[in-house]
């Protein structure tokens, strides 16, 4: 079976340093088993697996029969740790008998990094990437792949399967499995609030529309809303507000990390032609990547969107270093130029249009990345 390359193995690989605890975060199904028996496969006998989903391996690493701390190799590798009761215990057991042993554990997400003051590096993993993505089907025509990515997004798993069919039962149990999962005991209540913030992607998000909308506490509400962004299941964006008495601030905006968990969310696999939200679509599929690809490259920018109270706004603003750039999400390339409000506010900002001609570009899948 051919195989992806991640993005993130190098940097993963980099971290790893002599008596170094290492970790990668990320929902279920964005590929952390495969990425971390990619690194095994590379290191051979020098590594040791361990897979704590496992019941009966689980069990034997939590009782110390899974690691002979005698005998182990210079690279030890943790599987779904946070399934442990006691992870955090057995990483500083394998220290204190081989302390120059690399170790790395994955887990779901930063909540389950219980005294994480111990971790040395920890990574996110995300879904593919669509330059991941084209590593293991190249792109024919590259309007279809975008298309279908709007639609189906990037998860692996979606590689191997053929129809879709396939692809849109796949999706649909991942939600099912998120659900079970993060909202145990209360699914009903996470199906509505998961369909609601999936017809509110891009849109601020007010606590006391949702409570009415869902008839659910807002206390209730930001909880869930907490767990989904610590599994990396959706991704919050403040707005930006500092100029202007105008300018939008108090509330977020959240986007999917991937198109195809929010439209099986809705179970609307339609294709992009003769879709309503195409442009939800468009604006989600390329926060998704340019988040992916600012973790992976180490990218320190901080992230905004832009709003005023009499409707001028900007879909996505990146500070580095002092310096803001401000970009409009358009399915067309002559998209308006900047608005007045915004160009009076910030005059010395850089402002630029993302639009399906130039979007591989700004997202580094070609040669020369912005």
């Amino acid at each position: 079976m051919k195989r992806v390359t991640r993005d993130l193995q190098v940097n993963l690989i980099n971290s790893l340093k002599p008596g170094s605890i290492v970790s990668v975060e990320g929902a279920s199904g964005v590929g952390k088993t495969q990425l971390l028996k990619q690194i095994h496969r590379r290191y051979g006998t020098t590594s040791l697996y361990l897979n704590a989903d496992k019941e009966k391996e689980r069990l034997s690493i939590q009782d110390g029969k899974a690691l002979n701390m005698s005998d182990i190799p210079s690279l030890c590798i943790i599987d779904q740790a946070h399934l442990l009761n006691n992870w955090h215990q057995v990483v500083e057991a394998i220290l204190k008998h081989h302390h120059r042993t690399r170790i790395i554990i994955s887990v779901e997400s930063i909540a389950q990094l219980k005294n994480n003051h111990i971790i040395s590096h920890q990574h996110v993993l995300f879904p593919l990437r669509e330059g991941e993505f084209k590593q293991f089907k190249p792109v024919k025509n590259h309007e279809d792949f975008l298309a279908q990515r709007l639609v189906y997004g990037n998860y692996p798993r979606l590689l191997h399967l053929k129809t879709r069919r396939e692809q849109q039962n796949y999706l649909k149990e991942l939600v099912h499995l998120y659900i079970r999962t993060y909202f145990r005991g209360n699914e009903q209540k996470g199906i509505k609030l998961f369909r609601m913030l999936s017809f509110l992607v891009g849109r601020e998000i007010f606590y006391r529309e949702l409570e009415q909308k869902v008839s659910l506490s807002r206390r209730w509400i930001e909880q869930f809303i907490e767990v989904l962004i610590e599994r990396g299941i959706i991704y919050r964006l403040w707005g930006i507000k500092r100029k202007l008495k105008k300018e939008v601030g108090k509330h977020a905006c959240l986007y999917f990390t991937d198109n195809g968990v929010r439209n099986a969310i809705i179970d609307d696999f339609n294709p992009v032609r003769i879709r309503s939200d195409v442009d939800k679509l468009w604006k989600n599929y390329l926060i998704s990547e340019r988040i992916k690809q600012q973790g992976y490259r180490n990218m320190a920018t901080t992230n905004f969107f832009w709003r005023t109270y009499d409707q001028q706004d900007l879909d996505w603003v990146e500070e580095y270093q002092g310096q803001l750039t401000a970009y409009r999400f358009s399915l067309e390339s002559d998209a308006p130029t900047a608005p007045s409000a915004w160009r009076r506010a910030y005059p010395k900002a850089e402002y630029k249009v993302i639009h399906p001609d130039n979007y591989q570009e700004w997202l580094g899948y070609w040669p020369h990345p912005a």
